[in-house]
Parts: C-alpha cells; sequence; structure tokens
C-alpha cells in the first residue's frame, strides 16, 4: 500500500437498506459463542434467498429488518469459524430479542486432502484467479456508511449516511460512482478536549484579523495589492485549520465518504502489499486453520512483515476459499512509525504520540458462482501527550474510522449514476442528498450503537 493512503490518517459499514413501499418486520439478537458465550462482533446476519443482510456490533448485537415478502426465506447467520446458524424468518417473532449461540467449527486434517501448496502458493494463486472469482459485470449496491472520531471513548463527530453506488466489474480501473440517498450528523456528541484552551485562543485571534480584513475591504475594496491578498488567504487557510480542530464544526465534512472506505477493497484495487507478488519476501507466511464459512473450508493464512512497510509494520490473517481460492475475508492490523523527519516536528511542539495502531477488516459475499464486497471496516488510534512545563500535561486516546457495509445488490438493469448526483467529498454531505430511491431511515437495518 502507498504512503498516501496513511497520510490520509493523520490528516484527519453499517446498515442494510430495504425497498421503500413494501411492508417490513424486524427482529433483534445477539451473538455469542456457545461455549464462552463471548460476543461475535462484525458477524453476518443475511437471507437464503435474497442479498439482503447486516452485521453485529463489536458487542455481538443486532437489529434487521426485512420486507414481509421474504418471510418464507431463511435466516443465516454466519461467522468465520463456526457452523452457520439457520432459521426460517416466520419462526421468529417479530419485535423480539433473542440470544443466538454459534458453535466453533474447525475442520481437522483428515477431513481435507493435504495440499502440497506452500502459503505464498495459496497467496499467488488468490490473486491468478481474482478475475475469475469476483464480480465480472457491473453492479449497483445500496449501502450503510457510518462515520465516527472518538475522544477518550466519547463521540466528538459522528455520521451516519445511505448510499448507491455503481460499482464496474472487478477487473476494471474505472472508479465507482456514489449517489447519497440518506444522510444524519449527530449533534449529541461532546466538544473536542484536547488543547481546546489553545485553539480557542487561535480561534478568537482569527476572528479579530478578519473583522480588520473586512473593514480594510469595506473601506477600500480596489486597493488590496497583492501581498495584501497572500495574507487574507493564508488566513482562510488558518481558519479552516482551525475549524477542523473542533470536531464540533466538522458540518458534515466527510472523511472521503464511501470512496475512502471502499478503497480498502485489496482484492478491487490490487494496493496491498501483502497481496503483491513482488512484495512476498518481505513478509513471513504461515497456515493458520482451515475453518467453516457458510458451509465452505476455508484456510487461513497468517503473514506478518519481515520490516517497517509503508510506514508500519505489518500483520494479520487472509481467508481463502480453499476450492477455488477466492480471498474471502481479510483481517489487517498494523502499529505506525513516526517518521524520522516527522519527529523533531512533533517534539518541538511538544506533542507525543504513542501506541498509534491501525486495523482493517474486509469481508466479502458469495453468490452464484462470484464473489461481491460485504463489508469494510477500519480504525486508527493512538495516544497523544501535549507537555507543558508550567502546567499539566494534557492527555487524549484518539480513535477514528469508517464502516460500509452492504445491504443489498443489484446484478440486472444497472446504470451509471448522473455526473449531477454524483457524491463529492470535497463537499459537504447535507448539500448532496438525491434520494430518489424514496428510502426512509426507519426501514433501515442501521449498526447498533
Amino acid at each position: 500500500m502507498t504512503n498516501k493512503k496513511w497520510n490520509f490518517f493523520f490528516l484527519l459499514l453499517f446498515n442494510c437498506l430495504l425497498t421503500f413501499g413494501q411492508s417490513h418486520k424486524s427482529i433483534s439478537g445477539k451473538i455469542i459463542d456457545c461455549e464462552t458465550n463471548e460476543p461475535l462482533a462484525f458477524a453476518a446476519i443475511s437471507l437464503k434467498n435474497h442479498l439482503l443482510g447486516t452485521i453485529s456490533n463489536e458487542n455481538g448485537e443486532f437489529d434487521f429488518t426485512f420486507p414481509e415478502s421474504t418471510l418464507n426465506d431463511t435466516l443465516i447467520v454466519s461467522f468465520l469459524g463456526y457452523e452457520n446458524y439457520m432459521k426460517k424468518l416466520d419462526q421468529l417473532a417479530e419485535g423480539t430479542s433473542f440470544i443466538i449461540k454459534m458453535n466453533a467449527k474447525t475442520v481437522m486434517l483428515n477431513e481435507v486432502n493435504v495440499s502440497p501448496l506452500s502459503p505464498s502458493d495459496y497467496i499467488r494463486r488468490a490473486i491468478e484467479f481474482a478475475e475469475k472469482n469476483y464480480a465480472s459485470t457491473p453492479f449497483q449496491i445500496i449501502g450503510y456508511y457510518n462515520e465516527d472520531l472518538i475522544e477518550n471513548n466519547g463521540y466528538i463527530h459522528k455520521t451516519e449516511a445511505v448510499f448507491k453506488s455503481y460499482c464496474p466489474k472487478y477487473t476494471d480501473t474505472i472508479k465507482n460512482q456514489h449517489q447519497l440517498l440518506l444522510y444524519k450528523k449527530h449533534d449529541d456528541v461532546k466538544k473536542l478536549e484536547f488543547m481546546h484552551k489553545k485553539f480557542e485562543k487561535k480561534r478568537k485571534k482569527q476572528e479579530q484579523k478578519q473583522a480588520k480584513r473586512q473593514q480594510r475591504q469595506t473601506k477600500n475594496p480596489e486597493q488590496q495589492n497583492e501581498k495584501t491578498k497572500k495574507q487574507d488567504q493564508e488566513n482562510d487557510e488558518n481558519t479552516l485549520t482551525i475549524n477542523l480542530n473542533n470536531a464540533n464544526e466538522i458540518e458534515g465534512l466527510a472523511f472521503g465518504g464511501p470512496e475512502t472506505v471502499l478503497y480498502f477493497d485489496v482484492v478491487k484495487n490490487n494496493n496491498a502489499s501483502y497481496l503483491d507478488t513482488l512484495m512476498l519476501d518481505k513478509f513471513e507466511y504461515r497456515f493458520g486453520t482451515i475453518d467453516l464459512f457458510e458451509g465452505r473450508k476455508i484456510q487461513s493464512i497468517k503473514f506478518k512483515s519481515k520490516k517497517k512497510i509503508d510506514g508500519m509494520h505489518q500483520h494479520g490473517t487472509i481467508y481463502i476459499d480453499i476450492e477455488n481460492f477466492a480471498v474471502v475475508s481479510i483481517e489487517h492490523k498494523g502499529d505506525f512509525v513516526i517518521p524520522l523527519l516527522a519527529r523533531p516536528i512533533l517534539f518541538a511542539m511538544g506533542i507525543s504520540i504513542k501506541k498509534p495502531k491501525f486495523y482493517e477488516k474486509i469481508m466479502y459475499q458469495r453468490f452464484k458462482g462470484k464473489y461481491f464486497p460485504k463489508n469494510i471496516h477500519w480504525n486508527a488510534s493512538g495516544k497523544i501527550t501535549k507537555r507543558y512545563i508550567f502546567r499539566k500535561n494534557e492527555h487524549a486516546d484518539m480513535k477514528l474510522g469508517q464502516i460500509f457495509v452492504v445491504n443489498r445488490i443489484e446484478l440486472k438493469d444497472i446504470t451509471e449514476i448522473p455526473k449531477e448526483k454524483q457524491f463529492n467529498s470535497s463537499k459537504k454531505m447535507k448539500t448532496q442528498v438525491h434520494n430518489d430511491e424514496n428510502l426512509r431511515w426507519k426501514d433501515i437495518n442501521k449498526l447498533k450503537f
């Protein structure tokens, strides 16, 4: 992966969407391990015969809304390494909450043919067969999007949205197109506490400068020279920086929107160093367990970078379908290394960053022999300290992240998003809503918080 990707973190899914106009029913539950009673985070909840679904939250909890017309379908709960839970929808009481206990299942070696392939051979074949295994025609998805910024376990910015996205086939280099259907910015968040006094002081100073500039422009609008114009431009840029330091003033400013989180679809974008045939010698690979996922045997491949790559020490697990070598899921973790050039700058500012970490999880779903994106989740975190000489130091545990979860996939009658409705991440989200699907929040499966 490129350094451009990580620069985004320092500058700074989930929902299921159903067709409007139908009667809907809903169920709630919690997914746990049947032996340990530990919650299973981000388990997939879907229907057997319809491309509808959602995921559980970090506590294993979920809400699932579905059209009444699908009552004869079967609910499927799946989690890597566990047997599927299956239950007819018409056997589940509407509006009730129930516990789903999942049985762990690891395939014994005598249940499969031992392959002579090495772990890196699995990686090479996964890359080789990607065109065959993933969507070979354009498709459309309806997905739930969530972005948040957390300070000391409290939200200081939180936005939810629903997007309609046009996705070219996986081997196509054309970018996805997105249309914002629903948008919700949460106002019940706290103010940024870290270095608040300093930012507030700068903000007031900047307001005074702006007032003087406006007076100057009012008195002599035609006498501004190039030097004055340049100073005004710098003042505008400084004002933006100050506003961004107050998360409550981020009025719908997206962290890149869905295209940023979909950038982590490493199979489509071919931007993961651990899946790059030219970089395989930079990692250590070893076999993990053979697990079950949606009834298919999955070989897990553990990987670890031999040294720092793209500013991180990386490790994780790649889950590959034994039959067709498709990557069905990836869990990727990393420890950021502060660049040498940045360290003296941070020291001079009296700022230190400890334990900067990165986490991402990608899951794909299989339909009619092809794999499509299911959900992508990433977050970056770190402990930041501002040192002072004559007063107490300030500390903050910061975490930011995005989730994008595909609720519905359409394979027929696919059209591109009209240019005038295409989402632009450089503009405010609330000004770009084009809900031509007539969707309502109450009909939507949101990630449970």
